[in-house]
């Protein structure tokens, strides 16, 4: 709601787009036209995540795998395993393989994805530097509906 002028205006902020329809761009400036409200509550949550997760990231962890059934009292024992850095266990769909070499895949993969969009957004960046113009003005079909 946010991205909307009128609804941003209606809740006391600025809007994320500018009334022209156009996103914000690093290059054109529009980044300073986000509200500082903004920048601070993402500061603030990524310092609050930091703080909660942040060693679950640098160093391997031990989880307790029964731990649900261990709490019920229906195991006497806990079992343990170790879990690689990074992993959070944040999975609400199930989409992670079991098995180690499709495990490997995925994790490969995920790794390739994030290259490739990196370079998509300096892509990005470099072409409306050079032009001068914004990359929705320079990929207008990226930006349009389907069926128009």
């Amino acid at each position: 709601e946010l991205f909307d002028p009128a609804i941003a205006n209606l809740l006391g902020v600025e809007p994320l787009v500018t009334l022209e329809g156009r996103n914000p761009s690093l290059i054109n400036g529009g980044l300073q036209q986000v509200s500082p409200i903004f920048w601070a509550t993402i500061l603030g949550a990524t310092i609050v995540l930091e703080i909660l997760y942040g060693n679950r990231g640098m160093q391997g962890e031990i989880r307790i795998e029964n731990a649900e059934s261990l709490a019920r009292g229906d195991t006497q024992r806990a079992v343990y395993k170790r879990v690689a850095p990074g992993e959070l266990g944040f999975d609400p769909l199930n989409l992670y393989p079991g098995d180690p070499t499709n495990q490997r895949r995925i994790k490969e993969a995920e790794l390739n994805n994030g290259r490739l969009a990196m370079i998509a957004l300096s892509t990005f960046v470099a072409a409306e530097y050079i032009t001068g113009e914004s990359i929705v003005d320079l990929t207008p079909f990226f930006f349009k509906p389907l069926g128009q």
